[in-house]
C-alpha cells in the first residue's frame, strides 16, 4: 500500500466519523460555543470597564471631545449636521467637561442653533462617532453607555476570533484559545479606551474574511460577495481607526493572486473580485478620504516620526545603538523636531502641525532618516514581529494594573493576570519556536496555506513597527495562541494519520514521504530566513558607511561653552544653564507654535562606564533619559527646544546621579549646528571603532547569546564564555540575561578574581544593576576585612569604588585598613582623597587628624588643612579641623579665628561651638564660653563627654593662672554637662583642698567614691585629707566603714577601711578588712602589701 492510498483511507475514515455526527449537530455545537464565547467575553469585558465606575480611562477622557457629534445625533440633531450655541445645551458642555456622568433625555434640545464645524477628526472617526451615536440613542448618553460600547466591541471581537481559529483548528481548541484571549489582560487593559479598541473587531473580521476566501474555491459570485464584504469592512473600520487602511494592500494582493475561484478563467475573475473589494472600500471610506484631504497628509508623517522615538522602539526591545531620534512618543516633541527641521532647511514654516507644510516637512525628515539608517527601518519590523509573542507579558500591562484605578480595585482582573502569567511567560520563551515548528509542519503538507499564513502574520505583525506603542499592537496578543493551536491541530492530524496507517508508518514510502515533507517544511522557513539575514546584513553594512560619513561631519562642529550652575539634591546633581535657549538666540520667550531649537553637547572625561542622565524641561513631554557608553573621552550631542505649546517647553538643563556626575566635563552649544540636516541624539567617543552603528532586537541578542555559549566549547572553556559575555555587557547595558550568564560562568571558573571582574563589569556597565553589584562587592570586602585578608579587602573596596565612585565609605575603609596595617602614608592619602571630594565628612577628618597627630608631620597636616579651607571656604568642616590642628600646635589665636570662620558658616555646629567656647573661657570670657559649651551639649548630646573634658581643661588653665573662682565654675559646668565623668569633681576637690576648704573637698571625694567606689586615686586623696583634718581615728574608721558598707563588692573601700583600722590600733579588724579586700580583688597589690606588713609587725 502506498502513502497516497493510506492517506486516502485515513481521510475516508475521518469523513465517515464526521458524517455520523451530522452537520446539524455540529452547527449546534458551534452555536453553543459562540454563546459561551459571548458570555465569557461579556463578563471579562464588563469586569475591565466596571473598575472605572462612573469615570473614564485617561485615553477615553482625552478623546471624549470627539463624541460631541455622537451626543447630538442621540439627541436627534443628525450626525455632524448642527451644533448648539452656548447655553442651548448646557448638559452637553457639562458632559464633555466630565462634570456630569449622564444626560437625561429630557434635556435634549429640540433643535440646534448653528451648523456643526466638521474637521478632519470628525471624518477620520466617522463610523466610530456614528456607532457611539447609535449606542447613545438606544441606551442613553452616559459614561456607562461608553463602557457598554467597549464591551460590545470586545464580545464581537472574540466571536470573530473564535470563527478565525476554527479555520485552522478544531472546536474545542478554538473555544479554549478564544476563552484564553477573551480574559487576557493584554486586551482588558486597553478595552476601556473606546478609540484604541475600536479597530480590534474590524481587524479580526478582516483576518476572518481573508481566511474564508483562501479556505476553499468558490464560484465567482460568492467570491465577489466575500470581496465586497471585505472591502466594506475595511472601509468602515477605516472610519473607526485609520490603522485599518493597512489591510487594503494585502487584501488586493490576496484577491489578485490567492483567491481560488471555480472558473475556467480564474485570472479575470480575480481581477474582477479585486476591483469589487476596492470599490466597496472606496464607497464606505469616502467620508474618511474627505478628512485626509483636509488634514494635508500630516498624520502619516507625524505617526512615522513618532515611531522612530527611543521610547516607542523600547516597547519592542529594539535599540542599543549609540544614537536615537527623540523623546517619548507624544505629539509635542515630534512637532518641535519637525519645526526645527523646517528652520534648518529653509522650508515654509507651518502654521500648525495640522497643515500640508507640516506633512511635507515631516515626510522629508522621515525619508532623510531612513536614507541614513535604512537597516534600522527593516530591523525594527523584524523586532516587532518577534515581539508579537511577548505582548501578553508586556511591562505596560503590569504598570497599568499597578496604577489607579486597578491598584485599589479590579480584584478579578488581578486574578486573571496571575492566572495568565505562567502561560504568558511560556509564550514569551517558546512562542516563536512553537510558531516556527507549526509552520514547518504545515508547509510539509500544505505549502500554499503555510505561505499565506506566514505572509498574513509577517505583514500584520511588522506593520505596528511604524508606531510600536502598546495600544497599537496589543490586539496581536492572540498570535501565540493561534500558532499553538495550529501546531496542536497539525499534531492531532498527524497522529490520526499515523494511527490510520498502522504498520505502514514504518514502510519506506511513508518514511520517505515524511522525510521529503520535513525537508520542504524546513526549507520553507530556512531559505527565507537566510535571505532576510543576508539582506539585513547588506543594509547594515551600507548603514555603517553612511554613519561613518555622518561622524566625519561631527568633527567639523564648533563647540561654545554654555555656562551652568550645579545644584546638589541628595544623590542628584542638577545642571542649569545660566540662560534659556530663547535668550541664547537673542529672542523673547516663544509664543504658541514658535520654536527655538539648539543642538547641545555634553563632554565627558576619560572613563570606562555607562553614564545615564536626564534632560530636564518645564514641559514633561520633553523629559527623557539619556544613556552614554564611555570608552575613553566622549561627547553626547542632543537637540533641545524652547517651544511655545499649551504647556510651554523650556529647556532647564541636565540631571545626573552623583556617581555619573564625576564623568561630566562641560555643557556646550554647537554654533554651526544648522549645517547638519539631522539632529540625532548621538554619542561620539574617543575610539570611534566602538561606535554601535545600528540598532538590534531580540534576534540579534539571541544570536550573540548563542555565540557566547558556543565560545565555552560546550562547557570545556568557561573562561572564554565569561570573556565573551563581559564583552557583550558594555554594548548592551540593559539586557540582564547577559549579566546572569556571565555570573554563572564566573562561578564555574572557580576563580575569585574572575567573579569579582564579572560583578565589577556589571556594576560599571549596567545602570539598573549598579547598586546591587556594589552591595555584593562591598559585602565581600567587609567579609575579607573581618577575617584579616587585608589585601583582598582593599582590592574589593577598590572595585566597589569603580562601580560607585561617590560611595566614599569604600575609600574610608581602605584608609582604615592601611592605617591598621601601619601604612600611615597611604592611609593619609586615602583620607585626604575622601575629604577633597567630601570636605564635610567629620568621621574621615577625625581619622586623618589622628593620623597626623600620630605621625607628627605638622607641616603636611597644616598644608592639607589650609588647602581644604581654601578649596572649600563655604564648608564648616575644614575650618573646624584646621582649628583643631592649630590648637594642637599651640597656635590658639589662629585656632580661635578658624573656629570663628566655621561658626560663621554653621552657627549651630556643635563640634566647633564647644571648642570655641573653651578658648573663650581660656581668654577670660568665661560666661560666653560656658554658654557656648552648654549650647553645644544641647545641640549634640553625644558630644557631652568631650565638652566636659574641654571644660575641665579650661578650668585647669585657670588653676594655673590662679583664677580659682573661674576654675571652680568651669569644673561645676563640666559636671553639669556630663555628670557621669567624675574627674572634674576630683579636680574640684583638689582645688578646694588647695584653698583649705576641707569640708568642700571631702564632700567632692566622698561623692566620687559613692558613685565610683573602685577609684584608688580619689580614695588616696580622701584618706590623706581625713588624716590631715580628723584627729579622732574612730571618725575616720566610721567614714570608710560607711563607704565600704555602701559598696560591699568593692575592694578599694575595704582596703582603706583596713588602713583606718590599722591606724586606730585595731589590727584584727585591719587584717579582716585587708583579707576582705583581697577576697574581692586578689590582684590588689596594696592590700597584699599592707596585710604582709601587718603580719610582719605582729611576728616581731
Amino acid at each position: 500500500m502506498t502513502a497516497t492510498e493510506t492517506d486516502t483511507n485515513v481521510n475516508t475514515t475521518i469523513k465517515k466519523r464526521s458524517v455520523k455526527r451530522g452537520p446539524r449537530f455540529l452547527f449546534l455545537i458551534d452555536v453553543l460555543f459562540l454563546v459561551a464565547v459571548a458570555c465569557i467575553s461579556g463578563w471579562s469585558g464588563w469586569e475591565a470597564v466596571s473598575v472605572y465606575g462612573e469615570e473614564l480611562s485617561l485615553s477615553s477622557q482625552s478623546h471624549l471631545f470627539g463624541l460631541r457629534p455622537s451626543v447630538l445625533f442621540a439627541a436627534g440633531l443628525g450626525l455632524g449636521r448642527v451644533d448648539c450655541r452656548d447655553g442651548e445645551f448646557p448638559e452637553l458642555e457639562a458632559f464633555m467637561e466630565r462634570k456630569i456622568t449622564s444626560i437625561p433625555r429630557s434635556a435634549y434640545p429640540e433643535s440646534g442653533g448653528e451648523a456643526y464645524g466638521r474637521n478632519f477628526h470628525f471624518y477620520f472617526h466617522y463610523y466610530l462617532i456614528a456607532y457611539m451615536g447609535w449606542m447613545f440613542r438606544i441606551f442613553g448618553v452616559s459614561v456607562q453607555t461608553i463602557h457598554l460600547a467597549c464591551v460590545v466591541m470586545h464580545v464581537v471581537s472574540m466571536l470573530f476570533l473564535y470563527l478565525l481559529l476554527r479555520l485552522v483548528m478544531g472546536r474545542l481548541l478554538s473555544l479554549a484559545g478564544t476563552a484564553y484571549v477573551a480574559t487576557m489582560p493584554a486586551f482588558l487593559v486597553v478595552l476601556p479606551d473606546f478609540r484604541d479598541y475600536g479597530k480590534v473587531p474590524f481587524f479580526l473580521a478582516v483576518l476572518l474574511l481573508m481566511g474564508c476566501i483562501l479556505k476553499r474555491a468558490r464560484s465567482p459570485r460568492r467570491q465577489m460577495l466575500f470581496a465586497c464584504v471585505l472591502g466594506a469592512v475595511i472601509g468602515v473600520g477605516y472610519g473607526f481607526r485609520q490603522d485599518l487602511l493597512i489591510c487594503m494592500p494585502l487584501s488586493i494582493l490576496l484577491l489578485l493572486f490567492g483567491a481560488p475561484i471555480d472558473s475556467s478563467r480564474p485570472r479575470r475573475w480575480q481581477v474582477a473580485v479585486t476591483l469589487t473589494a476596492v470599490a466597496a472600500f472606496a464607497l464606505t471610506a469616502a467620508p474618511v478620504f474627505k478628512g485626509r484631504q483636509e488634514s494635508g497628509g500630516f498624520v502619516m508623517a507625524h505617526t512615522l516620526l513618532q515611531g522612530m522615538t527611543s521610547s516607542v522602539e523600547g516597547e519592542v526591545h529594539f535599540g542599543g545603538a549609540d544614537y536615537d531620534f527623540g523623546f517619548l512618543g507624544l505629539d509635542t516633541p515630534v512637532i518641535a523636531s519637525v519645526n526645527a527641521y523646517v528652520l534648518r532647511t529653509g522650508r515654509p514654516f507651518p502654521e500648525s502641525y495640522v497643515s500640508r507644510e507640516y506633512g511635507e516637512a515631516g515626510k522629508s525628515l522621515f525619508v532623510e532618516r531612513v536614507r541614513v539608517f535604512p537597516a534600522d527601518f527593516v530591523a525594527r519590523a523584524a523586532a516587532t514581529v518577534v515581539h508579537a509573542f511577548h505582548i501578553p507579558e508586556s511591562r505596560f500591562i503590569r504598570e497599568t494594573l499597578g496604577a489607579e484605578p486597578y491598584a485599589h480595585g479590579g480584584e478579578r482582573l488581578h486574578y486573571l493576570e496571575r492566572l495568565h502569567a505562567p502561560i504568558d511567560t511560556l509564550f514569551s520563551r517558546y512562542g516563536l519556536a512553537c510558531a516556527i515548528v507549526a509552520v514547518i509542519v504545515l508547509a510539509a503538507r500544505k505549502y500554499k496555506t503555510a505561505f499565506w499564513i506566514c505572509l498574513l502574520f509577517l505583514y500584520f505583525a511588522a506593520y505596528p513597527s511604524l508606531l510600536a506603542e502598546f495600544r497599537h499592537l496589543f490586539y496581536l496578543a492572540f498570535i501565540p495562541v493561534l500558532f499553538l493551536g495550529l501546531l496542536l491541530q497539525q499534531g492531532i492530524s498527524l497522529a490520526r494519520r499515523a494511527c490510520g496507517a498502522g504498520k505502514a508508518v514504518l514502510s519506506p514510502s511513508w518514511l520517505g514521504g515524511f522525510a521529503r515533507g520535513a525537508f520542504r517544511g524546513a526549507a520553507f522557513v530556512v531559505v527565507p530566513g537566510i535571505a532576510f539575514a543576508a539582506i539585513l546584513t547588506g543594509l547594515r553594512f551600507y548603514q555603517a558607511r553612511q554613519v561613518e560619513a555622518l561622524l566625519e561631519t561631527y568633527g567639523e562642529l564648533r563647540l561654545a561653552p554654555l555656562p551652568c550652575s550645579a545644584e546638589r539634591q541628595e544623590n542628584k546633581v542638577l545642571l542649569s544653564p545660566h540662560q534659556t535657549l530663547a535668550v541664547l538666540k537673542g529672542k523673547n520667550p516663544p509664543e504658541k507654535g514658535e520654536v527655538f531649537p539648539a543642538y547641545l553637547a555634553v563632554k565627558f572625561k576619560d572613563a570606562r562606564r555607562t553614564v545615564t542622565f536626564n534632560l530636564s524641561n518645564e514641559n514633561e513631554a520633553f523629559l527623557r533619559s539619556c544613556t552614554v557608553r564611555l570608552n575613553g573621552n566622549g561627547i553626547y550631542y542632543f537637540p533641545a527646544y524652547d517651544f511655545g505649546a499649551v504647556t510651554p517647553a523650556v529647556f532647564k538643563g541636565l540631571e545626573f546621579s552623583a556617581e555619573d556626575y564625576e564623568c561630566f566635563e562641560g555643557l556646550f552649544h554647537v554654533e554651526n549646528a544648522d549645517e547638519l540636516s539631522l539632529w540625532p541624539y548621538i554619542t561620539i567617543s574617543e575610539n570611534q571603532g566602538d561606535f554601535l552603528a545600528w540598532k538590534v532586537g531580540r534576534l540579534d541578542l539571541w544570536a550573540a547569546f548563542i555565540r557566547a555559549e558556543l565560545a565555552s566549547g560546550f562547557g570545556l572553556f568557561p573562561e572564554k564564555a565569561l570573556s565573551a559575555y563581559l564583552n557583550l555587557i558594555p554594548r548592551h547595558p540593559y539586557y540582564e540575561p547577559y549579566a546572569n550568564r556571565a555570573l554563572a560562568w564566573a562561578q564555574r571558573c572557580g576563580k575569585e578574581e574572575r567573579l569579582l571582574e564579572a560583578y565589577e563589569t556589571i556594576g560599571i556597565s549596567m545602570p539598573e544593576l549598579r547598586s546591587w553589584a556594589s552591595v555584593w562587592i562591598t559585602q565581600r570586602a567587609k567579609a575579607f576585612q573581618e577575617t584579616g585578608c587585608k589585601e583582598k579587602a582593599i582590592r574589593y573596596y577598590e572595585a566597589a569604588l569603580k562601580v560607585m565612585p561617590t560611595d566614599l565609605w569604600n575609600l574610608v575603609r581602605i584608609g582604615e585598613i592601611q592605617s591598621a596595617s601601619g601604612n600611615s602614608a597611604d592611609a593619609i592619602k586615602a583620607f585626604q582623597n575622601v575629604l577633597r571630594r567630601a570636605p564635610d565628612s567629620p568621621y574621615t577628618a577625625k581619622l586623618l587628624d589622628a593620623l597626623f597627630a600620630e605621625t607628627g608631620d605638622d607641616q603636611a597636616a597644616g598644608a592639607f588643612w589650609r588647602e581644604l579651607v581654601e578649596t572649600y571656604p563655604e564648608v564648616a568642616g575644614p575650618h573646624l579641623f584646621h582649628g583643631i590642628f592649630l590648637e594642637r600646635t599651640r597656635n590658639k589665636t589662629a585656632a580661635y579665628d578658624a573656629y570663628a570662620a566655621s561658626l560663621k558658616i554653621r552657627p549651630d555646629f556643635a563640634p566647633t561651638l564647644y571648642r570655641r567656647g573653651a578658648l573663650e573661657s581660656e581668654r577670660g570670657n568665661t560666661k560666653a564660653g560656658i554658654e557656648m559649651m552648654k549650647r553645644a551639649a544641647v545641640l549634640d548630646p553625644g558630644l557631652a563627654p568631650h565638652i566636659a573634658m574641654r571644660c575641665a581643661q579650661a578650668a585647669g588653665h585657670h588653676v594655673e593662672a590662679r583664677s580659682v573662682e573661674v576654675a571652680i565654675t568651669l569644673y561645676e559646668t563640666a559636671l553639669e554637662i556630663f555628670p557621669e565623668d567624675l574627674w572634674p569633681k576630683v579636680y574640684l576637690g583638689e582645688l578646694y583642698e588647695a584653698q583649705e576648704q576641707y569640708e568642700a573637698a571631702l564632700a567632692c571625694y566622698r561623692s566620687v567614691l559613692t558613685a565610683a567606689p573602685e577609684s584608688p586615686v580619689t580614695a588616696e586623696k580622701m584618706h590623706r585629707l581625713l588624716a590631715r583634718i580628723e584627729a579622732d581615728h574612730s571618725q575616720i574608721v566610721a567614714e570608710w566603714r560607711q563607704i565600704a558598707d555602701q559598696a560591699p563588692e568593692a575592694a578599694i573601700p575595704a582596703l582603706y577601711l583596713g588602713k583606718a583600722l590599722e591606724a586606730a590600733g585595731d589590727t584584727d579588724g585591719a587584717r579582716a578588712a585587708y583579707e576582705q579586700a583581697l577576697g574581692k580583688d586578689k590582684d590588689l597589690a596594696e592590700a597584699r602589701e599592707s596585710l604582709d606588713a601587718l603580719d610582719s609587725r605582729n611576728e616581731r
